[in-house]
């Protein structure tokens, strides 16, 4: 996570900041050693039977959660934040196993499209009330 974090530190906003989440992620999927999450191969091969692989995958996911969670709320409500980056976080994990499935690096500028218009929505409803 703190590759990532270092990447958004000198990036102008949160909503700039957010893209450079999903940019990275294309970064990674252009990469010739990208193999998909290592984290869901390892939680396929032990599944729940190694805790720490589990803790260790799960705290990913938290912290990228976490993250994307604080950037948001610097353009929308907490409540509309925390549910924004739940499918934000769903997003990016499906577009790994597309990436690594049909060896599209484009998927995370495409789910970027999508979390972008979700945000732009999210915000003129926040703007009507």
């Amino acid at each position: 996570m703190g590759s990532i974090a270092e990447k958004l530190g000198p990036m102008p906003d949160a909503t700039t900041r957010l893209k450079g989440i999903f940019d990275r992620y294309g970064t990674w999927f252009r990469t010739p050693e990208f193999a998909g999450c290592l984290f869901e191969h390892a939680l396929a091969e032990f599944g729940d039977t190694w805790p720490e692989v589990t803790d260790v995958a799960v705290r990913y996911r938290d912290d990228l959660l976490a993250m994307m969670e604080t950037l948001l709320k610097d353009v929308v409500p907490a409540n509309t934040a925390r549910r924004l980056a739940g499918v934000y976080v769903m997003r990016l994990a499906g577009v790994t196993a597309d990436a690594r499935a049909i060896g599209d690096p484009s998927a995370a500028s495409q789910a970027w499209h999508a979390a972008e218009t979700l945000l732009h929505q999210a915000r003129a409803a926040t703007e009507a009330v």
